[in-house]
């Protein structure tokens, strides 16, 4: 989610920011999936200034230095393409077991 307006996010924004997910975590596009919630009512350390929460789920994968590597990297996104600077960002990392997320028609 973020209050950045959603005439900032276009579709060349989300191949973009799929396929950095998809290269950061080493899996195909396909199984890559990016939601942005725009135009939110948002405050981060009491301003309405550019900010958002994001959350990351992986079925497996993640570590705390391969989080490091992402955080970094989403940071560095969400500040060049939608102007949010690093320190009014929360990312949410999820390390989900294959049969907590569910997908055409069973679990994975």
């Amino acid at each position: 989610s973020t209050n950045v307006s959603g005439s900032q996010i276009d579709s060349q924004l989300l191949r973009d920011l799929t396929d950095l997910l998809a290269q950061k975590l080493g899996k195909p596009d396909s199984y890559c999936s990016v939601h942005i919630s725009p135009d939110q009512r948002m405050a981060f350390g009491g301003t309405e200034d550019p900010c958002g929460h994001a959350t990351l789920l992986s079925l497996g994968g993640l570590s705390a230095n391969l989080n490091r590597e992402i955080s970094k990297a989403l940071a560095d996104f969400f500040s060049t393409r939608l102007g949010i600077p690093p320190s009014r960002c929360y990312i949410r990392f999820i390390d989900c077991q294959r049969h907590e997320l569910g997908w055409n028609g069973g679990t994975f």
